[in-house]
């Protein structure tokens, strides 16, 4: 497929953490921590899909098993990696 718009820059996985209280420094509290797509040319690359468009992204991602996930994300999300 023929991508509409190149993107170059991050792809990346950004770690988030959330928890329902304050926390303070050195403090422990219960939460939940999630993984998702992103870096600045993936979320550019994500907002113009859901206009319609065709984005590639240009970036490096390792040859690993969470490289292959991102890129499996990437496809999901209708962000051409080819």
């Amino acid at each position: 497929m023929t991508p509409d718009i190149l993107c170059i820059g991050s792809v990346l996985w950004d770690i988030i953490g959330r928890s329902a209280t304050s926390m303070r420094l050195g403090s422990d509290v219960p939460g939940r921590i999630t993984r998702l797509p992103g870096g600045v040319a993936m979320n550019i690359a994500v907002t113009l899909a859901r206009f319609g468009l065709r984005p590639a992204v240009l970036t490096t991602i390792g040859r690993d098993a969470e490289g292959d996930e991102l890129i499996a994300a990437c496809s999901r999300l209708g962000v051409l990696t080819d």
